[in-house]
């Protein structure tokens, strides 16, 4: 059908206002508006003035230099014979990598000026191969040297929010936990430095100095196009093989101090060579013979015999940043923040447990205490819900060794969203058979913005007072709780704060906050505890940390773990032996439930229990040994080097060579078929 006389005209319209000549119009005019509003953001935060008042000389040279560059980049037209602008054009193409190079890392303030040949070599190869790759996509200049520029910028600015938000800057690994992350961004402020309004300014100078410069066409014939893109391909090959297949960076430093990393060894250099940690090595002489070998040691239990009817219903609270500041740093305060809980003696089982993580990256705890698996095995960065829980496959689980044993309801509860972590995916692959979220919660209480606790033990009593109606067995309950979730930096309105912290150093929002967060956590867990003190049906409550809140206090312990201590705990309603443990490690504790209410065993679990004896706690950042000492997880000279050697084989069997897993050794029964009617609520 002809198009009518109104379209054309809106048609013709459209390609007036889509004219070259107001597409750079509007691109300047948007330059300009950035600029003044990051030129303005330094001058009201007084970056060109001392706090006397006087100028500062270079500052203000700086910032004028950027303004008048700009302004007459902006409208001054350059004028070049069409050959010569070509040349000049294709001249910054081969450029821009270094100018990208050393953006990014003045940006990141980086020790640059200090590297190897080997590594400054190392960051431009990368560069070159990214720049090679979108030349050969795109074929045009300006694309080619734009992107890179505004992507690094990007990467840099967004990578110090992250490293405001959790002390450690991003890995490739961390894209696994893109969603995760997004979701908490908002409650962070992410304020920018002024160096980094300074490196946005210049990034903007340099693109608009790019865009002088005429937008070539590098290739006109086919030909020419095909030979240099396997050209590009072979040297952006090369350049990976190089990063990834040579010592450029230390890779303990990027597994868990990036950011050393980074400055030490550049930014694309790092980045690009932690993609290593997502694909990890074969432990040094396993093979699936030696495996056996080990596994033949520890055979796993029959669960005939086994009378679930007679067993202990298991709630498990992993709470959310639960720490005892007082106790592991001796902090004082105006009164005790967690009483009932240091009071609990009575069939109780308690101690300091040792974790992989500091302030972020919960579902890692969680991992730990469902699978009996250590960090210490895994890379950093790397969570293995969000990378190892993708399919049902061969993930072993408290959950399904507690179904083979009679256990029907296998409850998952966390008072937030089902977002993070996977968590819906991941916990129907382990074996639960329902995960219920902060929707299912049913008129809460919140405190700040997070459901309380109180109002989360409670769902966690309404869970089990339902499963035991409906089944009349009982249930495993393993609850993730919100309620103190970071940031601490604000008093709200619902939340009063009656316990000071009477270390004057110590006597600021963060701290007075977070401990009467505490407090509160103490006095739900108080509740939940009376509760079934009176009933009759036995019962095992077990709580713990899943780490320590970011902020470090100045005054540390000797002990070199002691960001990752958390307090731990076992009740239960009837008579158990009472000990104290001074050191465990989540991957201990949920076999140490299992042996403490006689169940059936697996050969990992007894393996588990015989390793604790030497190495009672192990962490990603070392382990601790049975003498009392700390000892890196590499350390051949280590007197437990082949215990922990052991542990590495049989936890690689079970994630990683799926062709030669032993599921009878890590299994009741061998494993089991997937749960039906798993719900999420």
């Amino acid at each position: 059908m002809k198009k009518t006389v109104t379209e054309n005209a809106a048609v013709t319209a459209k390609k007036k206002i889509l004219t070259r000549e107001n597409i750079v119009l509007a691109a300047k005019i948007l330059w300009v508006l950035a600029f003044a509003v990051l030129m303005f953001a330094l001058v009201r935060r007084g970056y060109f003035v001392k706090k006397d008042g006087a100028l500062k000389p270079k500052r203000v040279l700086y910032g004028a230099v950027l303004t008048a560059g700009g302004l007459i980049l902006l409208f001054i037209r350059v004028h070049f014979l069409e050959k010569v602008e070509k040349l000049l054009s294709l001249i910054l193409t081969f450029l821009s990598p270094i100018f990208t190079y050393l953006l990014l890392e003045i940006h990141l303030k980086s020790n640059f000026k200090t590297w190897a040949p080997k590594v400054t070599a190392g960051n431009l190869m990368l560069l070159y191969a990214l720049m090679f790759i979108g030349l050969f996509l795109t074929n045009y200049y300006l694309p080619t040297v734009l992107l890179p520029a505004a992507w690094w910028t990007f990467f840099a600015v967004t990578n110090l929010h992250i490293m405001d938000s959790r002390g450690a800057m991003a890995v490739v690994s961390d894209l696994t936990l893109l969603r995760s992350a997004l979701q908490v961004a908002g409650e962070f402020k992410f304020v920018p430095s002024n160096h980094t309004i300074f490196m946005v300014l210049l990034t903007l100078d340099y693109i608009l100095f790019l865009c002088k410069f005429k937008n070539i066409k590098y290739f006109e014939k086919p030909s020419r196009r095909i030979v240099f893109t396997i050209a590009a391909i072979f040297f952006s090959v090369f350049a990976c093989d190089q990063v990834m297949n040579h010592d450029y960076v230390d890779m303990r430093k990027t597994q868990y101090l990036p950011q050393r990393a980074y400055k030490q060894f550049g930014a694309t250099l790092t980045f690009i060579s932690s993609t290593k940690i997502l694909f990890p090595d074969k432990p040094e002489g396993y093979t699936p013979e030696t495996a056996a070998q080990l596994a033949e040691k520890y055979p796993t239990d029959s669960v005939d015999g086994f009378d679930v009817t007679k067993a202990p219903s298991i709630i498990v609270i992993m709470d959310e940043a639960f720490t005892d500041f007082t106790d592991t740093y001796g902090m004082q305060t105006s009164e005790p923040i967690i009483p009932y809980f240091r009071n609990l003696t009575e069939n109780a089982i308690d101690g300091h447990m040792y974790v992989s993580i500091h302030g972020g990256q919960t579902a890692n705890t969680e991992y730990e205490f469902l699978t009996g698996n250590s960090k210490a095995f895994i890379p950093a960065g790397i969570s293995p819900f969000q990378s190892y829980m993708k399919t049902y496959g061969s993930h072993m689980s408290l959950m399904r060794n507690l179904r083979m044993m009679g256990y029907e309801d296998l409850i998952a509860y966390h008072s937030y969203n089902t977002v993070g972590y996977n968590r819906v995916q991941a916990y129907q692959n382990l074996g639960f058979s329902h995960f219920y979220s902060e929707i299912s919660t049913e008129n809460p209480t919140y405190m700040r913005d997070y459901i309380d606790d109180e109002s989360d033990f409670n769902k966690v009593i309404q869970l089990y007072e339902n499963s035991l109606s409906q089944h009349g067995k009982p249930c495993f309950i393993f609850n993730v709780t919100m309620q103190n979730h970071s940031p601490y930096d604000a008093y709200y309105d619902n939340m009063t704060c009656p316990i000071s912290v009477t270390d004057e150093k110590y006597n600021t929002t963060e701290y007075v906050v977070y401990n009467n967060l505490m407090k509160y956590t103490d006095t739900a867990y108080g509740h939940l505890i009376e509760y079934f003190k009176q009933r009759e049906d036995p019962v095992i409550v077990v709580i713990f940390g899943d780490h320590q809140p970011a902020m470090v206090p100045e005054d540390l312990k000797d002990h070199p773990l002691y960001k990752y201590e958390v307090p731990f705990k076992i009740w239960a309603n009837y008579d158990i032996p009472e000990e104290t443990y001074d050191v465990i490690s989540p991957g201990y504790l949920g076999t140490l439930v299992m042996d403490l209410i006689d169940a059936p065993l697996t050969g990992y679990q007894k393996f588990l229990l015989e390793t604790r004896k030497e190495i009672p706690a192990i962490t990603f950042y070392g382990y601790i040994g049975a003498d009392g000492k700390l000892y890196d997880t590499e350390d051949a000279s280590s007197p437990y080097y082949e215990t922990m050697k052991a542990y590495h084989y049989l936890q690689y069997n079970s994630l990683f060579d799926k062709d030669n897993i032993m599921t009878d050794f890590f299994y009741l029964k061998g494993g089991d078929e997937k749960p039906e009617g798993y719900g999420v609520d």
